[in-house]
């Protein structure tokens, strides 16, 4: 990677903004974790029923649009608890971008351009896009 020139250059965070960094890296942990209960329960929905939801409509689904769609108990209360972990994590994520300003958003970003994490990025996705043979 290094004679290719797709290795990032390392960067250690300034003492100051290594909080916030890992407060980011925390968010991203929630939204992955929240996308991961929504594609629980849209496969259940869709085995069990063969209707098919979309992330946003499930965000928004009630209890008694979950007892409507399933007919065993055990799959009602299955349902229920994904959709209660769900709004939890929406509720985390939340908190987290209300505490992170803007201005340290952006901060945190241009500093990640600068170690060439954009270029890195590039250049894996046309590795893995020319190893799939598409590029997107």
């Amino acid at each position: 990677m290094l004679r290719l020139g797709i290795l990032p250059e390392g960067y250690i965070y300034p003492k100051h903004q290594q909080p916030l960094r890992d407060l980011l890296r925390r968010r991203l942990m929630f939204v992955r974790q929240r996308t991961s209960q929504i594609l629980s329960l849209q496969s259940m929905i869709t085995r069990n029923s063969g209707l098919n939801f979309s992330g946003s409509q499930i965000k928004r689904f009630r209890d008694e649009s979950i007892e409507k769609l399933f007919s065993d108990r055990h799959l009602v209360f299955t349902a229920k608890r994904n959709i209660a972990t769900i709004r939890f994590l929406d509720h985390i994520v939340g908190d987290i971008e209300q505490r992170s300003s803007h201005a340290n958003l952006k901060r945190v970003y241009q500093i990640a351009e600068h170690a060439g994490y954009r270029q890195y990025f590039r250049a894996n996705h046309y590795a893995r896009s020319r190893y799939h043979g598409s590029v997107c």
